[in-house]
């Protein structure tokens, strides 16, 4: 299921939720949108095996309804700058 966790100044909320709780959620959404379950969980798992970016972009844009998010690759880099375009 989805856990949540708190840094030492909680400033920070990280939230983690696996297959299980993906699988879950799933469930629970398809009862209530009465949608086909296996296409739901599709959206949400992705396949058994292979390239899952899809469904985990639609987990974290469906865990994060209402909130600002920012999701970044993990090779990259930024160049913070300044307002009026200067070097930070």
């Amino acid at each position: 299921m989805m856990r949540r966790m708190r840094g030492d100044a909680g400033a920070l909320e990280l939230f983690y939720f696996g297959a299980e709780g993906r699988r879950d959620i799933a469930q629970e959404l398809s009862r209530q949108a009465e949608v086909d379950p296996e296409l739901v969980t599709w959206m949400l798992c992705g396949e058994a095996v292979g390239y899952r970016l899809g469904s985990n972009r639609n987990s974290l844009m469906l865990a994060c309804v209402g909130r600002a998010v920012l999701g970044v690759d993990d090779d990259f880099l930024p160049r913070f700058r300044r307002s009026g375009g200067r070097e930070a």
